[in-house]
């Protein structure tokens, strides 16, 4: 079920969509742990807005620790940007850690 309903982010920093989407839900208390941005980590939780995607999967390969800070870095900028130059350091990394 979803984590408001479960009182998860009741107890977690957290964003969303909009705070005010989450204070009309009856069992939502935590608006003190709202945090106003695309992506939020907080231990193992990791959430974000619709427009966060990108930023919530890179949180999400950090935590699981799947790839280098490194690679990561590249990945993320080459996604966000679209700039070649971050596609080739992304190559460049990947190779390096399967070696």
């Amino acid at each position: 079920m979803w984590g408001y309903i479960e009182g998860i982010l009741n107890r977690y920093q957290h964003t969303s969509n909009a705070l005010f989407y989450l204070q009309s839900i009856d069992t939502y208390n935590g608006s003190s742990y709202y945090i106003d941005k695309v992506a939020v980590i907080d231990q193992n939780l990791i959430t974000a807005s619709s427009a966060g995607s990108l930023l919530w999967a890179k949180y999400i390969m950090e935590n699981l620790k799947l790839y280098s800070a490194q690679t990561l870095d590249a990945w993320y900028h080459y996604f966000s940007t679209g700039q070649v130059e971050y596609f080739e350091k992304l190559m460049a990394s990947i190779n390096e850690e399967n070696q």
